[in-house]
């Protein structure tokens, strides 16, 4: 994403060929990897710490932790 609550906001595949001018912002989000460990095991607090931290949202933990 170019320029993410400008008015001149672009949204472009993570390769491309744009140019970045003085100014510019580029903000590149990736997703993560798939985790570590049986998803059972989490405590509610980490679940809560991911909600919070905006890593998943509540209804993913609702659905696959049963938050």
């Amino acid at each position: 994403m170019f320029n993410p609550g400008r008015s001149d906001e672009v949204r472009t595949l993570k390769a491309n060929a744009r140019k970045v001018k003085a100014g510019d912002i580029v903000r590149l989000a990736v997703g993560g990897g798939g985790g570590f460990g049986d998803v059972s095991q989490r405590s509610r607090d980490e679940i809560t710490y991911d909600i919070v931290n905006r890593f998943i949202t509540e209804d993913f933990a609702k659905t696959h932790y049963g938050y």
